[in-house]
């Protein structure tokens, strides 16, 4: 069974009737982003009652979200696909901890945009929601077909096309110490499904110390690979976190879990240092959407994942120019979205955001 919703356009994300009175308007504050020139202001709102010309439209609008039920063989990506959005898109509406679980008959909501929905918070302006999830004020602006002096709501649920933040994570609790040859994500209620990835090397680097969030602990779990792949082949060990981080949904896809392979690598041409793992995988041949089991690499480390992943751009001659620009990572981020190593148009702003984030780029001084 499968539905869907007519409504599509971005020009319907936004409701129609004003509800606000009563306004507390707080001013812009100081330090918005240079080329923001727009007049802006927060509002909080306080009761309804008439109208008025410079009221946003209702803070509750309806998003014209489809609605998906998953059947067999579904996957986020090719239900991402069916709908034109980006897999982190299904991911964040529907806030799927583990990407690789549907269920069959699971109801899934499918924004009619690729990027998220912000709730307005008090303090909040237009220029501060783009700003967070990295999406241009004026895709905002226009999506949520806001008018000058750009008024919006507490409570209000603004599309944010072209935004990102990161994947959402399981909680976990403190992990006990670790052995000393090994580096260990926090145990879940499942034991066979781990946040962060498990190192069989002991660190030969001196890495920087990062704090216990979910996503913190993954990338120090896999830092130690991401620098040693970089000892060996040059490739910037932010740009390979970055990329594993994407990947493998912060370590969630069952590649990563069950095979060590953070970068969806296929065994087209060889196996991994284990073999291979196959999986069954939808793929469009002839215009039809067709299962095919298919073989991915299989590692016995991390390590030897991450340093294939590495080889795979100095072997490959379209990525020259990528490897050219090692020594700049965003540069490198650009040159393989250019050279085609992702379909996304976005792929390497997402790398690029990931990476000034969370300060990826220590691990390339290291």
């Amino acid at each position: 069974m499968r539905t869907q919703s007519a409504a599509s356009g971005l020009a319907d994300i936004a409701g129609s009737t004003p509800r606000v009175a009563a306004l507390d308007v707080k001013a812009l504050p100081a330090g918005v982003p240079i080329g923001v020139t727009a007049p802006e202001t927060t509002v909080v709102l306080a009761d309804d009652s008439t109208g008025n010309a410079a009221t946003p439209r209702a803070p509750d609008a309806q998003m014209a979200m489809r609605t998906y039920v998953v059947e067999e063989g579904d996957s986020v990506r090719t239900i991402a696909k069916q709908f034109g959005v980006t897999n982190e898109t299904v991911i964040w509406e529907n806030d799927l901890t583990d990407p690789d679980i549907l269920r069959v008959g699971q109801e899934l909501h499918v924004l009619p945009f690729s990027g998220l929905i912000h709730e307005v918070r008090p303090g909040d302006t237009v220029a501060s929601v783009a700003n967070a999830y990295e999406a241009r004020v004026q895709d905002v602006i226009t999506a949520n077909q806001l008018a000058d002096p750009f008024i919006i709501v507490v409570g209000q649920k603004l599309a944010v096309p072209g935004g990102y933040r990161p994947l959402p994570q399981k909680i976990v609790v403190e992990p006990a110490a670790p052995a000393p040859d090994t580096v260990q994500a926090p145990p879940s209620k499942n034991n066979d499904e781990q946040v962060a990835a498990v190192v069989n090397t002991a660190p030969v680097h001196k890495l920087p110390a990062l704090g216990h969030t979910p996503q913190e602990q993954f990338i120090s779990s896999i830092a130690e690979a991401a620098v040693e792949s970089a000892d060996r082949t040059g490739v910037p060990a932010s740009v390979t976190i970055a990329q594993a981080i994407l990947e493998s949904y912060w370590g969630s896809s069952r590649l990563a879990r069950e095979g060590n392979n953070y970068f969806g690598i296929k065994a087209q041409t060889r196996g991994g240092s284990a073999g291979s793992i196959w999986f069954d995988v939808w793929e469009v041949i002839g215009g039809r959407n067709v299962m095919q089991s298919q073989a991915f690499r299989a590692y016995n480390t991390i390590a030897e994942s991450f340093v294939d992943h590495g080889l795979f751009f100095v072997e490959n001659s379209r990525y020259a120019a990528a490897i050219a620009a090692r020594d700049d990572p965003q540069r490198f981020a650009r040159e393989i979205n250019r050279a085609g190593y992702a379909t996304d148009p976005s792929y390497a702003s997402k790398l690029i955001g990931l990476m000034d984030r969370y300060d990826l780029y220590r691990y390339d001084d290291v």
